[in-house]
């Protein structure tokens, strides 16, 4: 797809892109009346619908599950030390906003490193 160059055929395009929303929109109306017309389509978007929500919360049970079951990494857990040093340099970098060591550290991402 490429950029449309002048205003006007960025106009058109708008204007026809909108006419086709407008006509999709009312004959997906039409359609949905129609259908509901028939209990069958009814029930298999109910199924549909209890499927989707089914799936969603084993995928969630699931996830919970192996959460309880992994093993704890030793590098993603910090130190108490670690923690405190972090906390003193914030600190002190957020007393001294204006300074151009804390606009630095901020400009590189922060302390994460450390």
């Amino acid at each position: 797809m490429q950029p449309l160059s002048r205003p006007k055929q960025q106009g058109q395009a708008l204007n026809w892109g909108l006419a086709d929303a407008f006509v999709r929109r009312i004959s997906l109306l039409f359609t949905a009346t129609w259908v509901m017309q028939f209990w069958q389509f009814e029930f298999v978007g109910a199924l549909y619908l209890l499927w989707l929500a089914g799936k969603y919360f084993w995928e969630q049970f699931r996830t919970a599950q192996e959460m309880i079951y992994m093993e704890p990494s030793l590098e993603a857990a910090p130190t108490f030390w670690r923690v405190i040093w972090r906390g003193v340099c914030l600190g002190v970098l957020k007393t001294s906003r204006g300074s151009n060591v804390s606009q630095a550290i901020h400009s590189f991402g922060g302390l994460s490193h450390i």
